[in-house]
């Protein structure tokens, strides 16, 4: 079978360099994994905190080093104070670490692989120092990222994150994880993709999540009020790789972060229809996710009368998947479902003319043409309070749907 690749990208402006390298502009980036915790030092005349950083994996290898240096009320502002990034961290650039104070830090002048500068007494100031990791990650480890501030100009090498009498520094080991060891991130379904195939009873379901690997195994189970469950095993058609970013003159090349799944799974045809995706490694569940239903991505149902017309109505409808009308099996009539929980009484329809029609829909994607097989009006069928507003039939995505009705005499 051959294999796609579909790009994804996860990282969004340039940067410069890490090894962990120190960037020169900022960057956010999601957490896939459990994040340092906090950490604090302080001196006669520095209190030094280092806060969480999530840990770096293929999903996330653009991060903030997050740190705040206090001053204490004593503290002589006339003296230059030495700061600089220490660890695991190569090509720091002293300029750019002065320009991540907040509220900025005056006269800095670059001393070595540190920053000399000015700064006032009794101040917290925020240091967000961005980072990106640009080494292979085929295992889990450890990088050590902190940073040391001094009165004097700082001597030991920027490897060194101790403390002496003279330089305080703080610092955090922050885990490297590979794909298998990362929480799988189950995307939200694009509805585009969820295609209906040789009849409106089965559609095509796909999911990409991110973090998975070649040796998981991932399923579809779906169920419909207290019916039985159903699984359904997902078939791996292509690979997700991440963009190229450029770091420090070079590219941070892309690289797989994940995979895409695909399988046959029958249509709902009831509300209370749910559909969750597990992603496993042997026999340990990796992730598990509501995709549809629950309480993530139930479907949309709304109505609204028009005041000036008596004999119109307007229903909105929405889903990530191709829903099917069976006999009213959807229940969308005026006395139980979805419209029933509206505070306006539905109105007494006697019949529903055949000028009633969608809006503007958005179809799902199908494998061939489906004509006449789109749920419209229940003209004709139409027998009272109870029965379906709608024609059996596939649901778009999204639409309104105008309902003309002759009420009751």
């Amino acid at each position: 079978m051959r294999t796609n690749t579909i790009s994804l990208l996860i990282r969004k402006q340039p940067t410069v360099s890490l090894t962990l390298v120190a960037l020169a502009i900022g960057f956010s980036a999601g957490a896939w994994g459990k994040p340092t915790k906090p950490a604090t030092v302080n001196n006669d005349n520095f209190v030094l905190q280092q806060r969480t950083i999530a840990p770096i994996s293929p999903l996330n290898r653009i991060l903030t080093a997050d740190f705040s240096l206090k001053t204490s009320q004593s503290f002589n502002g006339q003296k230059m104070v030495y700061v600089r990034i220490c660890g695991d961290v190569s090509d720091a650039d002293p300029h750019t670490l002065a320009q991540r104070f907040y509220p900025a830090a005056e006269n800095d002048v670059p001393v070595a692989q540190a920053v000399a500068l000015t700064l006032k007494p009794n101040v917290d100031y925020r240091i967000l120092v961005p980072m990106a990791y640009d080494e292979a990650i085929d295992k889990a480890v450890d990088k050590k990222i902190g940073l040391s501030v001094s009165l004097t100009p700082l001597k030991q090498a920027a490897t060194d994150c101790s403390s002496t009498a003279d330089v305080l520094s703080i610092a955090q080991n922050v885990k490297v994880l590979p794909l298998s060891e990362v929480t799988p991130v189950i995307r939200p379904l694009d509805w585009k993709l969820q295609t209906i195939q040789t009849a409106p009873s089965n559609f095509s379901a796909v999911v990409d999540v991110l973090g998975a690997t070649s040796g998981d195994k991932v399923s579809w189970t779906s169920q419909e009020g207290d019916e039985p469950a159903h699984d359904q095993a997902l078939v791996a058609v292509g690979d997700i790789t991440s963009s190229e970013v450029p770091v420090a003159g070079k590219m941070l090349p892309a690289e797989v972060i994940g995979k895409r799944y695909q399988s046959g799974v029958v249509s709902p045809t009831r509300m209370d229809y749910s559909a969750k995706v597990t992603v496993k490694a042997g026999d340990t569940i990796r992730e598990t996710q509501y995709v549809v239903g629950g309480s993530d991505s139930p479907p949309m149902v709304s109505y609204k009368c028009d005041q000036d017309s008596p004999t119109q109505c307007v229903i909105t409808w929405g889903a990530t998947v191709p829903y099917v009308n069976e006999h009213g099996s959807l229940g969308i009539n005026t006395t139980t479902g979805w419209l029933s929980l509206s505070k306006v009484p539905p109105p007494d329809i006697y019949a529903i003319q055949p000028t009633s029609h969608w809006q503007q829909p958005s179809w799902f994607p199908t494998e061939k043409e489906f004509k006449g097989q789109q749920a419209t009006g229940n003209t004709g069928a139409y027998m009272g309070a109870g029965s379906s507003l709608f024609s059996d039939g596939i649901m778009p995505h999204q639409g309104s749907f105008t309902l003309n009705f002759e009420p009751l005499p």
